[in-house]
This record gives structure tokens, C-alpha cells and sequence, in this order.
């Protein structure tokens, strides 16, 4: 992770799993925890001069690279 970002929060669904997860990052360590709810996947960044477009597209290819494992 950057060091420009300084915390991440959010719900996320990982790849092979139903369940959404409450994700948090901070002071460089992520913590992730079953939520119960369900929810779209978003996610909140905090940080400094953050590359809002580049975040963006990490995002997109991760999501498609766990696509397509899938099947």
C-alpha cells in the first residue's frame, strides 16, 4: 500500500465467498470481519494526494483478475 494512504474502510465480497466482509486498513494493517449484511462492494480511501484514477483501475483489474478465476 502506499504511503499516501492512510486508511481504507469498507465492504467488500472476496472471491469464493458469499458473505460480505467489513474491511478496514489502517496504520498499514488490514482486518477484515464477517458483516452480515448485504451490501455492494465499496470501499473508502483516506490519504493524501491520492491518484484517484490509479486507485480506480488497481480496483478494476483485481476484480476482474478474481473473475476470472472463477471459472
Amino acid at each position: 500500500m502506499p504511503g499516501s494512504i492512510y486508511r481504507i474502510k469498507g465492504y467488500i465480497r472476496f472471491t469464493g465467498k458469499r458473505e460480505t466482509f467489513l474491511f478496514q486498513y489502517a496504520y498499514g494493517m488490514p482486518f477484515h470481519t464477517k458483516s452480515g449484511l448485504k451490501v455492494n462492494n465499496i470501499l473508502v480511501f483516506i490519504g493524501d494526494g491520492l491518484d484517484h484514477c490509479n486507485l480506480q483501475k488497481t480496483l478494476s483489474n483485481l476484480e476482474k483478475n478474481s473473475m476470472s478465476l472463477e471459472h
